[in-house]
Parts: structure tokens; C-alpha cells; sequence
């Protein structure tokens, strides 16, 4: 997944430097794809907001005070100071020695041995914060491996699916999911939440206040039939009455939403399909946009994508269910009340099904986006015909 991420990324940009001037210094913003290895201090200054690709190992040696997005195949080195907002993207290694300011970092080993001074987030099997780092603000870290041994003065939030270490200090909260979890000469003046497998018995001594779970582990528990079940009941009856209640009047909401989309079917899919993989190109259009100060523009993007998508994955069977006696209503006229029942029950049911369940969903999702896409930008064919 990481990979295909990387390579989206790559192919987009790449294509975004050909229709342009490659290392141009006018323009909007600096651009630049480098095939050999790249020092900034054997280059032209960075005197706008910057897009870099590399293919090779790259160096920034050179204080740069532009936002801007790194790309590289190799190792990405940051010697001095880079301000504003970075984004820092490596199928290998993202070394900061130097100073960077507000930070996405995503990479295969992240190594922290300079300072952090706004809030940074990063993903990466490997993370170390070695002693003398320092991170100023708050820190968000999703890896498989975390070793934290020098000083973050905001909060730390992470998720780390195998070993944590912490032997440096943490001046404002620890809240932190991990298999086994190690603490060695810490300092943690904040509050601390931990979810481990690890017998963190001794740290009630030391930090009283401190919050400690138990991870579940992962072994196969005996199916909640009477809980599935419960569950089941309700959603049926509860999504059951919301469908009766729409579907009561004539020319409703679902009627006008079914002859849309039966009319549109493709071209419903095609937007669901769109709008699913615009997931994986928004934050860069966002960062864009951002970059070159439009931050009024991004964050109602950003909204408004967030909600329909909410709104959908929380409706998703409704809108499934709802269409689908629409399409047989002509058929079962007599029994609208079980049939309704039936079909929301089947599509439970579905979804309960282990080996299936992460497509029916999927497809459901997709379906209701379809759905809600078409109804909202498209004419029925009764209209059409007017």
C-alpha cells in the first residue's frame, strides 16, 4: 500500500514537471526532478514554494524558507533549516540533523537528531528521536518500531504496532497503543494514557495518576451471536421505519433518487469511483493550496469532502436498502412492510459474514455514492423527456 501510494504520488508529480519548466526559478512556485544526487548548496536557491523529486539521495544544506514537498527514492538528509510547512516523502530514509518547522513526514526509517518546531506528523516503520532532538510542539506517530530518546516538549500520540522505548523527556502528555512498551530514566510531566500488552505494573509507582489498559489480544473469542443478533434486530427495525416513512409519500425523495440513478447507473459509478481515489490525490491539493497562501480555499474543500464521505458511510445500507425496494416495490406492493424488512435483514446479514463483509460494505459505499452523486447533479429521464 505504501508503495502504491509513493508511486501515485511520483507519477503525478512527474507529469506535473513535464508540462512545466523543470528547475525553473519563475513562475508561481519553484519545480524541480533531479536524477542525480542533489545538494541544495549546488543548486539555485529555493526562493518560492517548492515541488522537488528525486531519484537519487538528496541534501539540504541550505536553509530554505519556502513550504514546499520532497519526494525521493533514497535518503532524504535535512541539514539546516527549513521553514514554513514540508512535506517529506521517502521510500528509504528522512534524516533531519538540521531544523524543520511544521511537518508531514512519511517514510520507510524516520531518524530525528535536530529539532522539530511545529507540529509534526509521521508514519514510518521505524522512528527514532534520538538524544539531544528536540520536538517543540506536539508530535502524532504511526510506526512499527518507536524509540523516543530525546525531548518533545508538546504532547506525544502514537500508535506503534510492535516496541516503544522511552528514555527521554516528555514535558506535556504521553497517550500511546503498542504490543510492549519499555520505559528506562523517562520523564513524563504530562498525563499518561497507555494501551499494552506489557506488565506495566511498576509504572503506577512512579506516575500514580497514569491510565493503563490491556490490549486485547489477538486471539480468536467466541462469536457474540446475542450481541450480532441484538444488533441486528435494530438496525432492521429502526432503518425499516425510516424507509416506510420516506417511501409513504408519492414522488419521494427515494423515488426521484432511483430514476436518477437508474437512468445515470455509469455514470453514478464512475463519479463513486472518482470521488473514492480523489482520497489519495486531496491532500497534496490541499497542501497546494495552502502553499500558496488559499488556506480560505482548502479547508471548506476539505469539509465538505470529509462530510459527504461521512454521510455516506454512516447512511450507506439505508440508501442500499431503500433503493433496492424502490427497484421491486411494483412487485411486492402487498407486503411493502416485510419486504422492506427482509431486504435491510439480508443486508445485514452480509455485512456479518466474515469472508464478504469488506465488500458488501465497499460496495454499498460505492453504490450510495453513486446514488447521491447523480441525484444531486443529474435530471431523471421523466424530466429529460419533457
Amino acid at each position: 500500500m505504501r508503495n502504491k501510494f509513493l508511486s501515485i504520488l511520483v507519477i503525478m508529480l512527474v507529469v506535473l514537471v513535464t508540462f512545466t519548466n523543470v528547475n525553473a526559478a519563475d513562475g508561481m512556485f519553484h519545480m524541480g526532478a533531479y536524477s542525480d544526487i542533489y545538494k541544495l548548496s549546488e543548486e539555485a536557491d529555493i526562493d518560492l514554494p517548492f515541488i522537488n523529486v528525486f531519484t537519487k539521495a538528496a541534501t539540504y544544506d541550505k536553509a530554505v524558507t519556502h513550504s514546499g514537498i520532497s519526494i525521493g527514492d533514497t535518503t532524504i538528509d535535512v541539514n539546516e533549516k527549513l521553514e514554513g510547512m514540508q512535506v517529506l516523502v521517502s521510500t528509504d530514509m528522512v534524516n533531519i540533523k538540521g531544523e524543520v518547522e511544521n511537518s508531514f513526514i512519511y517514510a520507510n526509517n524516520v531518524v530525528i537528531e535536530g529539532r522539530l518546531t511545529g507540529d509534526t506528523i509521521i508514519f514510518a516503520p521505524t522512528v527514532q528521536i534520538l538524544k539531544g532532538a528536540v520536538v517543540e510542539k506536539d508530535v502524532i506517530i504511526v510506526a512499527n518500531n518507536l524509540d523516543i530518546q530525546g525531548t518533545v516538549k508538546g504532547n506525544v500520540i502514537a500508535t506503534v504496532s510492535e516496541t516503544a522505548k522511552v528514555s527521554g523527556v516528555i514535558n506535556k502528555d504521553l497517550r500511546i497503543i503498542t504490543q510492549e512498551l519499555a520505559l528506562e530514566n523517562e520523564k513524563i510531566k504530562g498525563d499518561i494514557y497507555i494501551e499494552t500488552n506489557a506488565d506495566m505494573s511498576s509504572i503506577k509507582e512512579k506516575y500514580p495518576k497514569a491510565t493503563v489498559k490491556t490490549l486485547t489480544e489477538n486471539v480468536e473469542d467466541e462469536t457474540d451471536w446475542m450481541g450480532i443478533i441484538t444488533k441486528g434486530i435494530i438496525t432492521v427495525v429502526v432503518y425499516s421505519g425510516v424507509c416506510f416513512f420516506i417511501i409513504k409519500k408519492e414522488n419521494n425523495i427515494v423515488t426521484k433518487a432511483y430514476n436518477k440513478f437508474k437512468g445515470h447507473t455509469m455514470f453514478g459509478l464512475v463519479a463513486s469511483l472518482i470521488l473514492i481515489m480523489a482520497l489519495l490525490i486531496l491532500p497534496i491539493v490541499l497542501i497546494l493550496l495552502a502553499v500558496f497562501g488559499l488556506g480560505i480555499v482548502a479547508w471548506p474543500i476539505l469539509i465538505a469532502y470529509l462530510a459527504l464521505m461521512l454521510f455516506v458511510i454512516s447512511t450507506a445500507m439505508l440508501i442500499v436498502g431503500a433503493t433496492t425496494f424502490e427497484a421491486i416495490k411494483v412487485k411486492v406492493d402487498k407486503f411493502k412492510i416485510p419486504a422492506i424488512a427482509l431486504i435491510f435483514a439480508v443486508l445485514y446479514t452480509l455485512t456479518q459474514i466474515s469472508g464478504i463483509a469488506a465488500y458488501v460494505n465497499m460496495a454499498m459505499f460505492l453504490i450510495a455514492l453513486g446514488i447521491i452523486v447523480t441525484t444531486l447533479v443529474k435530471k431523471d429521464k421523466v424530466e429529460d423527456n419533457k
